[in-house]
């Protein structure tokens, strides 16, 4: 499998332009913005569980003792300032949450301010039941993803390499 940077490369001798980006974001569309505010920050908390599990960020002075890995550490010593909750609400935030005019409104205001010419969406995060992901992804299909199909999505000047007029 090719790296990200590799396609870039690619991309960028076959077209001799920049690649578009892709916009990554989780959704979580539902009829009321409450609803969806809740569920996202409920198991967006869930999976930043599962990683500080994993990568263990809260023992930030193991990564002192590594070169390279300042990043790391400091970035552990902001966590143990904030809660599990706070950090979830942070991170939930720039998301595309909301009722399907929000959520539409959100994924085209960051496609227009990156040129996004790819958009990739999880609809589940961290112990979401598969019921309420499903329940998601259909409003989504249903009312977000037919408006996004009509979007004229060009790349901003800025990222085409040609000249503003």
């Amino acid at each position: 499998m090719r790296s990200r940077s590799t396609t870039r490369t690619t991309w960028s001798w076959s077209a001799s332009s920049k690649a578009p980006s892709t916009l990554v974001a989780n959704v979580a569309c539902f009829d009321t913005e409450e609803e969806a505010w809740d569920t996202l920050v409920k198991h967006t908390v869930e999976a930043q569980q599962s990683v500080e599990n994993h990568y263990r960020f809260s023992e930030s002075a193991r990564f002192s003792k590594t070169e390279g890995y300042k990043f790391y550490e400091n970035f552990g010593k902001a966590l143990d300032k904030k809660t599990p909750q706070e950090i979830g609400e942070f991170n939930a935030k720039p998301q595309a949450w909301g009722t399907p005019d929000q959520v539409f409104e959100k994924l085209k205001n960051v496609q227009r301010t990156t040129g996004a010419g790819e958009l990739i969406v999880n609809f589940r995060q961290g112990g979401m039941p598969a019921a309420t992901s499903e329940r998601n992804m259909q409003l989504f299909a249903k009312e977000v993803l037919p408006r996004l199909h009509e979007l004229d999505t060009p790349l901003p000047t800025s990222m085409t390499g040609v000249a503003a007029k």
